[in-house]
């Protein structure tokens, strides 16, 4: 997306530019650079982060229920596993090092569902047949994540466990519910309503836009700014160098 988005920075708006930023991690930096010369926005469209779901989750972290993050394990649908690793980017902070198992010919007889079109030179933005990994953050949390494009779109997007000094978060789907457990063995359902909450992608979506119009009319900054979009190239391309090196890499 770097000619489009340069081009509409450089005529002086703010913009809102769907994931991946663009096809490398130096076409996206110099994206997030442009924002900063001319002034403007540029905000990044993880969307997910925007289910009420996750907006409840995450919201339980702030507020202390589980303690000190300190895992995750993540399981995901196809190319949703680069979302919701940026989804526990915002949980966890800033990714330190990766190391991972990517298999990329299919292990069955049945058609591959991949399109070339998400492999990029640097980073695969799909799972292909397997792409599984580890990453290490500042804090010293970890999470463990894994996906295949042959998982059924009829089952959960993701599931999500967040385990805690105190307690663990249990995400059952990208609006799903959440469960919350306490060391005390005490625990609480939340659940997303069919009438009250925005539930869907498209829903998703639109929450984000609106927050985006806000940032903007309110002269805050980018609620998820470009600099998160670099980040999860970065850490891409980490887990994709690794597997061939069969080693950690520095993200």
């Amino acid at each position: 997306h770097e000619a489009l988005t340069l081009s509409a920075l450089q005529s002086g708006v703010h913009v809102y530019c769907e994931k991946v930023l663009s096809h490398t991690r130096e076409s996206a930096q110099l994206m997030v650079d442009a924002a900063h010369e001319e002034g403007r926005l540029l905000n990044v469209g993880y969307n997910y982060r925007y289910s009420p779901s996750c907006v409840y989750l995450a919201e339980a972290i702030k507020a202390g229920k589980i303690g000190q993050p300190l895992f995750a394990h993540l399981r995901a649908f196809g190319f949703c596993i680069h979302h919701m690793t940026d989804y526990v980017n915002s949980l966890f902070g800033k990714p330190v090092r990766a190391v991972s198992v990517i298999d990329k010919a299919p292990l069955t007889d049945k058609p591959h569902p991949s399109s070339p079109d998400l492999v990029f030179p640097t980073f695969m933005y799909c799972a292909l047949t397997m792409k599984t990994y580890m990453i290490q953050y500042e804090s010293g949390a970890t999470l463990m994540a894994g996906a295949t494009d042959y998982s059924s779109a009829l089952n959960p997007g993701a599931t999500l466990l967040i385990e805690g000094s105190e307690g663990r978060l249990m995400l059952d789907d990208l609006s799903g519910k959440v469960t919350l457990l306490g060391n005390d063995r005490e625990s609480t359902v939340y659940a997303p309503s069919q009438i009250r909450d925005s539930i869907g992608l498209r829903e998703n979506c639109v929450l984000a836009v609106k927050d985006f119009a806000r940032a903007v009319y309110e002269g805050d900054s980018a609620p998820i700014p470009g600099e998160a979009g670099v980040d999860m190239i970065a850490l891409e391309e980490a887990v994709y160098k690794s597997a061939d090196s069969d080693a950690w890499e520095m993200i």
